[in-house]
């Protein structure tokens, strides 16, 4: 590994281009790719075994095409970048090989997963990604890809992965936000607010796959790409939309949850927003008074955009 290192010393990224080739070949340059950011990464010499045996097992397939190690190297491509401590990371993927491709199985997560696709073909939400993807890569949005881009769910036993952005793809970890719902299921306002968190969700991973599309490669990480002059707080791109859009980057139960009088009013926004989603409208503004508590256990994990709450609250 070490020699490997040595030999990419000079190399500062393996490009994945978004308009690539369903191939074999394609995917095993993908795993080459992967591979390349792990051993970039500078926790890779603390890595647990077991870690490296999961990840060895992923890359050294014959056949990447199905539909679940497609999904698998998508998430490492963001996983492989992390900077959490190396026992994490490698939980992360282990926990790879028991992901599961879910189906809505229920009204909520139906209704969830049709928000999803309206969140996507919401010109008002879209402006303003493209707006900023101007503003924060300088990059002039009427000569950049814009293909369709669709949403699903995942299942990963790690809850606190919320999603993530892939080709031309948002993927939504079921498993978090049904944890959210069935943690605040005795409260008769938890459905709105988790339904407005999982819009949250793709706005923020449509914006990822968006400046990807822009510049043509699934490899890159918006916190290393953004100008170090630019006037952003936050280099990760998906935040950047996030406080454009909310002012914040939102915990909207725990926002609910301060007890104060604003609760009301958090409500009628949530509902206001779902609704312009729904419709295809303007989406509103947050209105004045109300105070939105951020995703603080929300991290960048470095040069990795993938979004975790360390805990469900």
């Amino acid at each position: 590994m070490d020699s490997l290192r040595n030999e990419l010393s000079d190399t500062e990224q393996i490009i994945i281009p978004m308009a690539h080739p369903d191939t074999s070949e394609f995917y095993q340059c993908m795993a080459a790719a992967i591979l390349f950011n792990f051993c970039k990464n500078p926790l890779y010499r603390e890595y647990p075994w077991h870690g490296l045996q999961t990840l060895r097992r992923i890359i050294v397939k014959e056949n990447h095409q199905d539909d679940y190690t497609k999904i698998q190297l998508q998430l490492l491509i963001h996983i492989s970048k992390m900077n959490l401590k190396a026992h994490e990371s490698a939980r992360y993927i282990n926990n790879l090989e028991f992901i599961v491709i879910h189906e809505p199985e229920d009204d909520s997560s139906r209704a969830w997963l049709q928000l999803a696709y309206k969140t996507i073909s919401n010109d008002s939400v879209l402006g303003s990604i493209d707006c900023l993807m101007e503003n924060a890569f300088n990059v002039k949005v009427e000569d950049t890809n814009k293909r369709e881009v669709g949403a699903s769910y995942i299942d990963l036993i790690k809850t606190e992965l919320r999603g993530f952005s892939g080709f031309d793809w948002v993927y939504i970890n079921l498993g978090h936000f049904d944890a959210k719902r069935y943690k605040h299921r005795k409260s008769r306002d938890c459905d709105v607010l988790v339904a407005l968190d999982v819009v949250t969700l793709v706005i923020h991973e449509y914006a990822h796959v968006r400046i990807r599309q822009a510049l043509n490669d699934m490899n890159m990480s918006t916190p290393t790409k953004v100008p170090k002059e630019s006037l952003f707080e936050d280099m990760e791109f998906g935040r950047i939309v996030e406080r454009h859009i909310f002012g914040a980057v939102p915990n909207w139960l725990n926002s609910y949850n301060r007890g104060t009088d604003s609760g009301q009013l958090l409500l009628e926004f949530a509902q206001a927003f779902i609704t312009s989603i729904e419709n295809n409208k303007k989406v509103p503004a947050v209105p004045l008074g109300l105070t939105l508590e951020n995703r603080d256990a929300t991290v960048a994990m470095g040069g990795a955009d993938i979004q975790v709450e360390r805990h469900i609250e």
